[in-house]
């Protein structure tokens, strides 16, 4: 069985991480010019808005790699959530603000994705989870 690709198990570390407490961490991404790599930004929710630009990571990743919080591929989604922890800390103290309907929202958001199919708010072409920010508690645009 092939593990997920590196931006499924991120998306899956998120949610993972919803559940250990830090609720206002979110998720924005979308693919690059090219459509090659999928890019990302993890953040916290301040004051119940988001995307906000003092996030806590972003990048670019292929398929597979590792994140520059881990050291090595990981194969879940909690390995990947145990080193997000531990890297960033302190960063996450503000994330462990309650956040229910933002939390649900996203496991319901995932949810709705085919199994392999990369979370895309924003790309050069018509990005296909965009409609989606709508109904995302507290998202206030684009960076």
């Amino acid at each position: 069985m092939t593990q997920p690709s590196l931006p499924i198990r991120i998306m899956q570390m998120l949610r993972e991480l919803h559940v250990r407490g830090y609720a206002s961490l979110y998720l924005y991404s979308g693919l690059s010019p090219s459509g090659g790599h999928w890019r990302y930004a993890i953040g916290v929710i301040v004051d119940g808005e988001w995307p906000k630009n003092a996030h806590v990571v972003s990048g670019s990743v292929g398929s597979t790699g590792t994140p520059p919080w881990c050291d090595r591929l990981v194969v879940d989604a909690s390995s990947l959530a145990d080193a997000f922890e531990t890297f960033y800390g302190e960063k996450l103290v503000e994330a462990k603000t309650p956040n229910a309907e933002f939390t649900r929202w996203y496991a319901d958001t995932l949810d709705t994705l085919a199994e392999a199919q990369p979370l895309v708010f924003f790309a050069d072409f018509p990005a296909p989870h965009a409609a989606l920010l709508k109904a995302a508690p507290g998202y206030v645009g684009r960076y």
